[in-house]
């Protein structure tokens, strides 16, 4: 278990309003946090500060090693957790300018896209006869919705079986062999190309607020 930390740069609105930054990295994985009455120092697996590109995000964060254990069969998760307007949708998928006629430069795609990019490299390296297939749900006010199945999104039932385990009955899994197909998918229902297939509203900290949970899921099948 990794919990590197990523620190923002100031917004326009809080330079204009004279804000000063209060969370400092020190090197070697700390941080020290250093504001009105309050100071400390927090040590973590590996710290990003407000310069820190998206390469180095995903080569320090472990998600190279992550995908390699998933080829390896192992299941591994990603989890994005921070207070609305802290950087996650930036980190995990780039600039909210993005559509499928304006992609992204390359230095600054997300986690999402790179780990694709490595997961399809990776399975062409080791020769591996390897199928994929993506699912993506929303959980919202206590229901689950598959935002890629046609149609309206609608509340599915989570389940459990012996043999399964906790599953979301009816959920659609999509196949994909290429990076541009999986990322095409994803702007499709996500805020970034301004679709409403998420829950999306504006509040004083970030106009595209996600008022929910997503979990997107990548299925690694050999056919061996």
């Amino acid at each position: 278990l990794r919990v590197p930390p990523r620190v923002r740069p100031l917004t326009c609105t809080e330079t204009r309003r004279g804000d000063q930054q209060v969370v400092h990295s020190l090197g070697d994985g700390t941080i020290h946090v250093s504001a009105a009455r309050h100071e400390a120092t927090f040590g973590f697996s590996a710290v990003f500060d407000a310069g820190t590109s998206q390469e180095a995000v995903f080569e320090g964060s472990g998600m190279r090693q992550l995908v390699e254990l998933a080829i390896d069969g192992f299941s591994c998760t990603v989890f994005a957790f921070g207070q609305t307007g802290s950087g996650k949708t930036y980190t995990l998928m780039g600039p909210l300018t993005q559509s499928k006629t304006q992609v992204a430069a390359p230095g600054l795609l997300g986690l999402m896209q790179r780990s694709f990019s490595c997961l399809l490299e990776q399975s062409r390296s080791c020769g591996s006869d390897l199928a994929f297939s993506a699912s993506y749900l929303e959980i919202y006010n206590e229901q689950v919705r598959d935002l890629l199945s046609p149609g309206p999104p609608c509340a599915l039932p989570l389940r459990w079986s012996k043999t399964r385990g906790f599953y979301v009955e009816n959920q659609l899994n999509v196949d994909f062999e290429s990076v541009e197909a999986i990322t095409e998918l994803l702007l499709q229902v996500s805020s970034l190309a301004g679709s409403q297939r998420r829950r999306t509203s504006a509040h004083a900290l970030n106009r595209h607020s996600s008022r929910s949970h997503a979990l997107l899921t990548i299925h690694i099948c050999s056919r061996a």
